[in-house]
């Protein structure tokens, strides 16, 4: 099974927040997959100066990459809350 944060098994990040593994989201006793897949997107130069002054918002001021998974998780949740789109 893999560790989680710092060498924690069951520990993430989530958010910024360290939690426990079923509060990240991942269920009882599972870790998170490691990345697989790649993805490449092409943005202007305001997309990126947004997701920038977002992610210096952060606590840990999470890199472009992990800035992006973040809010796109959000707008995931946030529609699925709205019933708008399926969880």
């Amino acid at each position: 099974m893999r560790q989680g944060v710092y060498g924690v098994k069951g520990v993430h990040v989530c958010n910024g927040v360290l939690m426990e593994a079923e509060q990240a989201g991942y269920g009882p006793g599972m870790s998170p997959a490691p990345a697989s897949n790649r993805m490449q997107m092409i943005v202007t130069p305001e997309f990126l100066r947004e997701v920038d002054d977002w992610r210096r918002l952060q606590p840990d001021i999470p890199n472009r990459s992990e800035a992006i998974r973040r809010l796109a998780m959000m707008g995931i949740r946030l529609g699925a809350a709205d019933g708008k789109t399926k969880p």
